[in-house]
């Protein structure tokens, strides 16, 4: 049976990257990162399919942690704050 759909990790990493609120990106990109930690340290194997998706989910998250950060310096630098 395929449980990647319904993973914890999954559902989190897409509440990520589908956040609109910028306040809460930040904590869905680390409850993200979190999920992913947990699963990778589960005892149940991890497929190659699902090591991929994890992978790339991993550099999507940082990625956008990134892009968080430059969003934060760049309002901070015009004096605008972020909503």
């Amino acid at each position: 049976m395929n449980n990647l759909p319904l993973s914890p990790w999954r559902t989190a990493y897409a509440c990520a990257i589908f956040e609109t609120d910028l306040q809460r990106i930040p904590l869905r990109i680390s409850d993200a990162f979190a999920a992913i930690h947990e699963r990778l340290g589960a005892p149940m194997e991890i497929g190659g399919i699902e090591q991929k998706s994890i992978e790339a989910a991993q550099r999507v998250l940082a990625t956008l942690k990134v892009d968080q950060v430059d969003a934060q310096r760049s309002a901070a630098a015009n004096g605008d704050r972020p909503h």
